[in-house]
């Protein structure tokens, strides 16, 4: 949470996502999370975990832009949460599209999604692509360090 709002001047935040940087992969991306009345849906395993506390000490002091969606009883995501049963992949997948669409569906204004659980990062392609949104988590997060830490030579087309 804490890149999505220590960085307001990020080529994100500035100017939003157009589709030609996402068209390979999940597909153009229709929303811009720079847009003023944007929202950012929180997709978490504990919605209760949530707490004034946490966002407090990731520096969010205005939570009401924030819509969060939690996947605790989702119907094969809770045998995660509580060690039970046996991991069925394609059911926690649908539980993950299906709550990522469902807090679109109902939260039209949001205009990214932050994946809290590090249990989702494997279906942020699917949540893109059916969201048509952004999808943050903390392999996005791990990427931008990485990236800004260790650069590569530019051999492309000027």
């Amino acid at each position: 949470m804490w890149i999505l709002w220590k960085l307001p001047e990020t080529p994100c935040r500035r100017y939003g996502y157009s589709g030609s940087n996402l068209q390979h992969g999940a597909g153009s991306v229709d929303s811009h999370p720079s847009e003023a009345g944007r929202k950012i849906g929180i997709m978490t395993a504990n919605a209760i975990a949530m707490s004034e506390q946490i966002f407090e000490s990731c520096g969010i002091n205005k939570t009401d832009d924030l819509v969060i969606a939690d996947l605790r009883h989702g119907e094969n995501f809770h045998n995660i949460m509580e060690d039970q049963g046996s991991f069925d992949n394609t059911g926690v997948r649908d539980d993950v599209v299906n709550a990522a669409m469902k807090l679109v569906e109902e939260n039209p204004d949001v205009g990214a999604i932050l994946l809290e659980c590090s249990d989702m990062p494997p279906y942020a392609w699917e949540i893109q692509k059916a969201t048509k949104r952004p999808v943050f988590d903390f392999i996005t997060l791990i990427n931008w360090m990485e990236n800004a830490c260790q650069q590569r030579p530019y051999d492309g087309w000027i």
